[in-house]
């Protein structure tokens, strides 16, 4: 009986590698791209993130003649998007938009991966922070704000981004330049420049720190005001706004934006993915939207987008462990799941074991269920990467019922409904990140 049961056992294993291969080889055939791409934003719709996000996209969809839909991952300060980006499938079919906040978050612990878990395709631009208020704000200058900070009987409010995010180590870096320190300051943790704006139109905040090409029109309309961006020099796209070093005080910090790739690409879909970033940042339509929206274009392909990023990791260290002391090393890997998934099983395995060898009534379980049930677990942890939770889900509950000698009507119930209401509840509700797989479930 338990022969026949590892016999059972290893034919299915068998045929499931045969299909992981023949999928590999298929993935990995001259006629790429043969789907619609996935182009992950980790930022709200309308920020400057989603805007650049979306031009990309229909250059490289006509570049490559496919569709590239633009997703926007949003939650965690920029940790969901990033982390969904990087944790997708390496076929040629999820790529993404990082921003500067993914080496900040990597700095802090808060988050499992890192820039050297993705392949940069190419760095599309590099824009300062700016500080902006309402247009009838009684601040004019930098100064008139920071004799506020001086005098404030209640925190100032402000906002631009997520707590831990670039523009809020601008903020805070500057804050901590200052003679008079605010002692009192809120961030506002809002996901993009766009619904910052929107909150300090409302009143809601005080003042906004993002970049000048995301404030632009609300800039040109009249209804706020910059007073000052963190450069060297002033910005070309705006020649009236004053830099912080104009004003007699010494901060500069600027965000980027880099379209990346999930490490370990095939070498023929990683040259089609470099071939069109390239060909993309070339476009002249490209290039007209960059500067018609004030963007600073600095594109920077090949290796050399490998080092810049390596370099503002090393720069950036310095600026977030003055800012944000307090950051911890992040608790789990990426691997915590399949780890958890590994331990629990063993509990269980050494626990059915301890009981039968000790004589106690184990019920209906056998040696050969036992190990039918150690298989088909250690199978559903090696299908989810390629086959995604739901479907990797569906056929580990499926199995497992049927394992319990449970009826067909009940394992199909089970097998429909417990994996899309976990699904539901954690990336949808909760905005956790799971393994997608082939059919992007």
């Amino acid at each position: 009986m338990i022969l026949r049961c590892l016999t059972n056992v290893l034919c299915v294993l068998s045929i499931c590698a045969c299909l992981l291969v023949l999928n590999s080889c298929s993935q990995n055939s001259s006629h790429y791209p043969k789907r619609p791409i996935t182009l992950i934003c980790p930022w709200s719709a309308g920020g400057g993130t989603d805007r650049v996000a979306r031009s990309l996209a229909l250059e490289i969809e006509s570049q490559l003649s496919v569709p590239v839909n633009v997703v926007n991952a949003t939650g965690g300060g920029g940790a969901v998007g990033h982390t969904r980006m990087t944790n997708a499938a390496a076929d040629g079919y999820t790529l993404g938009l990082a921003t500067v906040e993914f080496a900040i978050l990597e700095q802090r612990g808060l988050i499992g991966v890192g820039l050297d878990d993705v392949e940069p395709l190419a760095v599309v631009n590099a824009d300062a922070a700016a500080l902006f208020v309402k247009a009838e704000s009684p601040w004019k200058s930098l100064k008139d704000f920071q004799t506020h900070l001086a005098q404030a009987n209640q925190a100032v409010r402000a906002s631009g981004t997520a707590a831990g995010g670039i523009w809020h180590l601008a903020f805070e870096g500057f804050v901590q330049t200052l003679e008079e320190k605010a002692t009192q300051t809120t961030w506002v943790s809002i996901n993009g420049s766009a619904p910052s704006m929107q909150e300090l139109l409302a009143g809601g905040i005080d003042l906004v720190v993002c970049s000048l090409p995301e404030a632009d029109a609300l800039l040109s309309a009249g209804q706020i005001r910059c007073l000052g961006v963190m450069s060297g020099e002033r910005i070309p796209s705006h020649p009236d706004v004053p830099t912080f070093s104009e004003q007699g005080f010494s901060w500069e910090l600027a965000g980027w934006r880099c379209l990346v790739a999930p490490l370990g690409l095939d070498q023929e879909v990683l040259s089609a993915l470099q071939e069109a970033a390239a060909k993309t940042l070339k476009e002249p339509s490209f290039q007209k939207f960059m500067a018609d929206s004030g963007f600073n274009f600095s594109p920077i392909t090949g290796s050399e987008a490998r080092q810049f990023l390596q370099q503002s990791q090393k720069a950036l260290g310095l600026s977030v462990n003055s800012v944000f002391p307090e950051s911890d090393a992040a608790d789990f890997s990426r691997y915590w799941f399949p780890i958890l998934c590994a331990g629990a099983l063993v509990i269980c395995l050494i626990t059915a074991v301890a009981q039968r060898s000790s004589g106690l009534d184990t019920g209906d379980v056998s040696w050969s269920r036992l190990l039918l049930g150690a298989a088909w677990a250690f199978l559903f942890i090696l299908l989810l990467p390629a086959a995604g939770y739901l479907v990797a889900g569906c056929v580990f509950l499926l199995g497992a019922v049927l394992l319990l000698k449970g009826r067909w009507t009940q394992a199909l119930v089970i097998c429909l409904v417990a994996p899309a209401s976990l699904y539901t509840v954690f990336a949808k509700l909760l905005s956790v990140p799971l393994p997608w797989g082939l059919v992007g479930w």
